[in-house]
């Protein structure tokens, strides 16, 4: 099995440091690391490359399928949420340009509303269950929120069933009134905008798991370990 090392100027720099500095959705965001709490990023990041190694060497040396259905489950969670709040951010933009209109699109609307339900929807399901204290702290405030705008969500049509995703009922939405629609989308403090501060905060935390390794291999494990984040406690 090959052995992947990590760069020790890269870690020397990181751990001489109190904090370091990532970039999301266009600003910048500082995030404070203990030298204990980056020791255990690279311990994670270690144990993750070891498994990813040992399932892509399956054909040849034998590894057991757990260690290869443990890779294969930390890409596909990391995966799904990364698509999720793709979708989701995409249909929140695409809501707010056509209420710019002067005389909105409510059928467009709604289709625009639905695909941010879905995204929503495959967003939660990939941190709703996580056993990582951050992100599971994170799914629970994004819960609380869809939670305290029940009422407003159900105005225009949109509720949570008991595993908290999201569907639209067509015909109440396209009846609502346009500044009921905006209360969700738009705005500092709407729930669309809430709910984006905290995928914002989790894909963070992610690309910080993901860039704790470097080497010839990167792009692999930071796939990996943007799924790792979803299922480990860091």
């Amino acid at each position: 099995m090959r052995s992947y090392g990590l760069h020790r100027s890269s870690i020397s720099r990181y751990m001489g440091r109190s904090s370091f500095k990532r970039s999301s959705i266009g600003r910048r965001n500082t995030y404070k690391v203990s030298g204990s709490t980056f020791k255990s990023y690279l311990a994670e990041a270690q144990k993750i490359a070891d498994e990813i190694e040992a399932a892509k060497d399956e054909g040849t040396s034998g590894t057991s399928k757990s260690s290869r259905t443990k890779a294969k489950d930390y890409t596909t969670t990391g995966s799904r949420f990364n698509s999720g709040v793709k979708d989701m951010n995409n249909a929140a933009n695409a809501v707010r340009e056509l209420l710019d209109e002067d005389t909105p699109d409510l059928e467009k609307t709604y289709d625009e509303a639905v695909k941010f339900a879905e995204g929503y929807n495959d967003m939660f399901a990939a941190v709703r269950n996580s056993s990582g204290s951050a992100v599971s702290s994170k799914a629970r405030y994004i819960s609380d929120v869809t939670k305290l705008f029940s009422r407003a969500l159900g105005e225009i049509g949109i509720t949570a069933d008991k595993n908290g995703d999201l569907s639209v009922d067509k015909e109440k939405f396209i009846k609502s009134d346009i500044k009921d629609i905006s209360k969700i989308f738009e705005g500092k403090s709407s729930f669309a905008a809430l709910v984006k501060e905290q995928t914002d905060s989790i894909s963070v935390l992610s690309a910080m798991s993901a860039d704790t390794y470097s080497g010839s291999s990167t792009a692999a494990y930071s796939s990996a370990m943007s799924g790792s984040i979803f299922n480990r406690k860091l």
